[in-house]
């Protein structure tokens, strides 16, 4: 994880890489997300990357959900972020304090 915060603007950036274990066969990944907006996503299989559909942020689940255009099959994955967000909005997660 790396987050980039401007104190002067109150705005951050931050790069994140997860790990997910998959048990069984799936279309799609949820990890939860609140006051993110996402720049950039990939998500891959050891060195390859696999085809994501689209992401999309289900806002009443706090989610950020992942769709594929094929089933992940188990294994391990690493799903990559990068992302954006302002830390004066709510005092959520990370956030400015005077």
């Amino acid at each position: 994880l790396l987050l980039s915060p401007d104190l002067e603007t109150g705005l951050f950036v931050g790069d994140v890489t997860i790990d997910v274990n998959v048990n069984q066969e799936k279309r799609s990944l949820a990890l939860h997300s609140k006051f993110l907006n996402v720049d950039s996503l990939k998500v891959y299989r050891s060195s390859t990357e696999v085809s994501v559909a689209k992401f999309l942020e289900e806002v009443s689940l706090e989610q950020l959900i992942i769709h594929f255009d094929t089933n992940l099959t188990p294994g391990r994955y690493h799903v990559h972020i990068k992302f954006n967000g302002n830390l004066t909005r709510n005092i959520v997660g990370f956030y400015l304090s005077h």
